[in-house]
């Protein structure tokens, strides 16, 4: 297979501004390029997200973009390779300059568009092939073929996925591509929160109309509860003959056969993946629950890091957060204060202005520790117009 490069991976939501300019209506997910002197020929600063601005909102392009490092990657550089340097910087997007010019961004959501665009592009050649199969011996070959190309799929997507997290235009890339592959009529991801809540259920094979008729997401009081609980597939030829159906809601379409497996890993069920009704009318097969059990570790794979990775997130954050904030006030510290004063004086020298700085003390704050306590002190600092 062709290796996918962020020359077809372009961000199409980017954005030219002066770098003296100030952000105004920020669109969602908006990338700004920076430029000196000229949007068209001027010198490249650097790129400007969206939660860039969120954060200094009142900054210009100038500083926010000299807040980031200007890392960037040419027009053949492979899609895993940004990935890689977007996760290791702590990016949402890449600059990418051809001979040092500015040519585009990219991002993480524009690379797994790419990759989405390519794997439906191959379920859909794999589909005309199938067609073609007429013997016993052909249809044997394209189960072999489907089973490599699911294996491939979900190489693919769990490569991308190591560096982010699990959104519903995949889930539904998924889903799509695994009724298809095992030729089902219907089938549902169904991935839980802490709680247990369906945090997300993405389906295939019903319309939109029916979906709103029935207005109703599995409750897991039956087969499906059955997956989750007890940690294990169904392959049923007939699911109304289970005294552990629950049955369907109204105005739900018809369903019989039965393939549901569960999302776990090391003893965690994240989930559950089913599938109703072959289009051919046979029963599901041992390979049919194969390839779903696939597709699920994969899935798995992914959840169990994107759980890790949120954890190390939250803590990178919170030292972040002790290394440049007072723990009694929440005000910055003095380490964040050097910081945005060498930013100031930058800013100053750019353009040849000055630098003002205001001092504020509390006047006998040590005669109120000493005869008040610390604990009043406390709270003189935290009420006080300074915090």
């Amino acid at each position: 297979m062709k290796r996918l490069t962020v020359a077809a991976s372009l961000w199409p939501h980017v954005i030219r501004v002066m770098e003296e300019e100030r952000p105004e209506h920020v669109a969602p997910n908006a990338v700004f390029a920076v430029f000196r002197e000229s949007i068209e020929h001027g010198d490249f600063c650097g790129l400007v997200a969206e939660h860039d601005i969120i954060q200094h909102p009142h900054w210009i392009f100038a500083d926010l973009s000299e807040h980031r490092p200007l890392l960037s990657v040419t027009p053949q550089t492979g899609v895993r390779r940004a990935l890689a340097m977007m996760e290791e910087n702590q990016l949402d997007a890449l600059a990418v300059l051809d001979d040092h010019k500015f040519v585009g961004a990219v991002t993480r959501q524009s690379i797994l568009e790419a990759l989405l665009a390519r794997e439906r592009t191959l379920l859909q050649e794999s589909r005309h092939l199938q067609k073609l199969l007429n013997s016993e011996h052909e249809k044997t070959m394209a189960w072999a073929g489907k089973l490599s190309r699911l294996h491939e799929a979900s190489r693919s997507l769990l490569g991308v996925l190591a560096y982010t997290s699990l959104e519903s235009d995949l889930l539904q890339a998924g889903i799509d591509a695994l009724a298809k592959l095992i030729e089902a009529r219907y089938g549902a991801i169904g991935i839980f929160d802490s709680t247990g809540g369906l945090k997300h259920f993405i389906h295939t094979g019903i319309g939109p109309e029916l979906v709103r008729k029935i207005d109703r997401q599995p409750e897991g009081r039956g087969l499906l509860g059955v997956v989750i609980k007890e940690n294990v597939s169904l392959r049923l030829d007939d699911m109304a003959k289970d005294p552990r159906s629950a049955g369907f809601p109204e105005h739900h379409p018809a369903m019989k056969s039965l393939l549901a497996v569960p999302i776990s890993h090391l003893g965690h069920v994240y989930g559950r993946i089913y599938l109703s009704e072959k289009e051919n009318g046979e029963s599901f097969s041992k390979i049919d629950e194969d390839i779903a059990l696939s597709f699920a570790h994969s899935l798995s794979l992914v959840l169990d890091n994107a759980r890790e990775m949120e954890e190390i997130k939250y803590a990178r954050q919170r030292l972040d957060y002790m290394a440049h904030f007072d723990a009694l006030t929440n005000l910055p510290n003095r380490t964040l204060l050097n910081d945005r004063i060498l930013q100031a004086l930058a800013h100053a020298k750019r353009n040849q202005s000055k630098v003002s700085i205001l001092f504020l003390d509390l006047d006998n704050f040590k005669l109120v520790n000493d005869s008040l306590g610390h604990t009043v002190g406390d709270i003189l600092l935290k009420t006080s117009p300074i915090a």
